[in-house]
């Protein structure tokens, strides 16, 4: 179904785009166009977003420098947020080991929640990223932890459920966190999100380690 919408969303891209080319094209009809061309942009990647939902066998697993891709992710995130938001990452103070997971997902994964993070500090705030190793159950803990107004518990109950959003409408689909459980819990981890409102939320992945003698890359 996805594909289908977006096979027509292209169309009426394409349909848009030409009437923008068309020298007889008014003002008010290159606004219009200019809307439609937002919309189904909006539109593609809501159906990118439920094809990758979809994909519960396509993972790529590598043995990941945890440390290292947090610092690059952290990098990428600065301007990604805008001026009001602060990225903190805080390395952990031993060596982490590397983990088993697919690279471009837990990537994917840790933007998101950190796009959701500024979602919820609309007047600025902290984003802190962490790592710590849990050696008896074998995982690496990430926390991507905001200094926003935290979700009710109604709202705590649900917020993993596909498309539920409390953000307004066409500002989310509600499958960030979907995907991003689906994606831990796919890679042979754990997901949790604690909250308190006032003070904040922390989403917190647990990845697996990596099986390979050495740990460290």
């Amino acid at each position: 179904m996805a594909h289908d919408i977006n096979g027509i969303l292209q169309i009426i891209t394409g349909a848009a785009d030409i009437m923008l080319r068309r020298p007889e094209t008014s003002s008010e009809q290159e606004r219009l166009c200019g809307l439609i061309l937002k919309n189904t942009k909006r539109g593609g990647a809501v159906t990118r977003r439920l094809l990758s939902f979809a994909r519960r066998d396509m993972l790529q697993a590598t043995n990941i420098d945890l440390d290292v891709l947090l610092k690059e992710i952290s990098e990428l995130l600065d301007p990604l947020l805008g001026k009001l938001v602060k990225v903190n990452y805080i390395a952990s103070s031993v060596d982490l080991p590397q983990i088993r997971a697919d690279r471009s997902r837990l990537e994917a994964a840790l933007i998101n929640l950190a796009t959701n993070s500024r979602d919820a500090m609309p007047t600025g705030g902290i984003i802190t990223i962490t790592a710590s190793p849990d050696f008896e159950r074998k995982m690496v803990r990430i926390d991507v932890s905001d200094t926003g107004a935290g979700v009710t518990p109604e709202a705590l109950a649900r917020a993993t459920e596909p498309y539920y959003s409390t953000k307004e409408l066409n500002e989310g689909s509600g499958l960030g966190l979907a995907m991003a459980r689906r994606f831990v819990e796919q890679s042979g981890g754990a997901f949790d999100i604690q909250t308190e409102q006032g003070i904040g939320t922390t989403v917190s992945l647990w990845m697996p380690m990596s099986r390979d003698p050495g740990g460290k890359a």
